[in-house]
Order: structure tokens, then sequence, then C-alpha cells
């Protein structure tokens, strides 16, 4: 039997209001659908991208709410916030089953065409974060960003992979 497309997008919304009622804070509509938008991401996105997509909800719903929430978020473990190719915030949609663990992420960006990569990161947290505690750290956040040339662009002039598999904030 398959999950209904809409229970992970009800649950990261539901697990946002919980946050914010323990904070003493008060559900809204702007986050309930800033919350429904970023849950139905499938990839890395950014503030900008993200405000088109709430305002065909919802036409009241501007940048500052947009960065606001998504800051909310962040601090909750719902999401993780990246630098993209450009040095902008990018933020990635964290599985149910590894909120509350160290946040990790691992990205490789394309220095010719400024595309975005996730790459494997399932051995990061336990590397990485090894080596932090060997040093005498707890870890909290591991962001792991890679800057790359292309070797298809630089052999054809284009990048094979230019929107293939990737996102492009």
């Amino acid at each position: 039997m398959s999950v209904p497309a809409t229970q992970p997008v009800e649950s990261f919304t539901a697990a946002a209001n919980q946050h914010w009622h323990q904070r003493g804070s008060r559900r809204t509509q702007v986050r309930d659908v800033i919350c429904k938008v970023v849950a139905e991401r499938p990839a890395l996105f950014t503030a900008e991208q993200l405000h088109p997509l709430a305002r065909a909800v919802d036409r009241g719903i501007s940048l500052a709410s947009i960065y606001r929430t998504l800051s909310d978020l962040c601090a909750f473990g719902l999401l993780h916030e990246s630098r993209g190719a450009h040095d902008e915030r990018c933020y990635a949609v964290v599985s149910p089953e590894l909120v509350g663990k160290v946040a990790s992420a691992a990205t490789l960006v394309c220095r010719d065409c400024g595309e975005l990569h996730p790459l494997d990161n399932s051995c990061l947290v336990m590397r990485e974060g090894f080596a932090a505690k060997q040093a005498g750290f707890n870890p909290r956040k591991l962001d792991l960003r890679i800057e790359a040339d292309c070797e298809s662009f630089r052999a054809t002039g284009h990048c094979d992979r230019a929107n293939r598999d990737s996102t492009q904030p």
C-alpha cells in the first residue's frame, strides 16, 4: 500500500506547528502555506525560488515572511541550510528519521554552470563527526561544499548534467 503524497506535507507542517506552539508562537495561514510549499520541494531551494510558489497560494506572503519562517524551520531542525553556487543560502528538507540528529549535507557546486548536485553523505557524520569528537568537540551541523570544474563542459563546451539531476538556485 502506498503512502498518500499529502502525508509528508502534513507531518512536516504538524512538526513545525508543534515547535512554534512550544515556543509560545501561534499557527498562522502564512506559516502553513510556506510549510506546505517547502515540504513539496524535492531538492535544494532558495527563499527567492520559494517566494513565487508561496505567493501563488497566498498573494500576501512577503519575502521577509519566507526568510523568517525558513530561519525558524532551520532552528527546529526541519530544514538544513547550506551555501549555493554564488554563496546564497540554500535549504533542503531534513528527512523525518534524521530530525534531531546532527544535521549534515554534502553538495557539489559546478563552477561552470553553477548548478548544485546533492551528494550521498551517508558517511559524512560518522567520518567528520568522529574527527570533531577526537578534537574535543560535539558536532551539531556538518556541511560539505565542494566546488568543482565540469569535465564535460571543458571538453564539449556544455554541461551534460545541467538540469538533469540537480537544482539551480
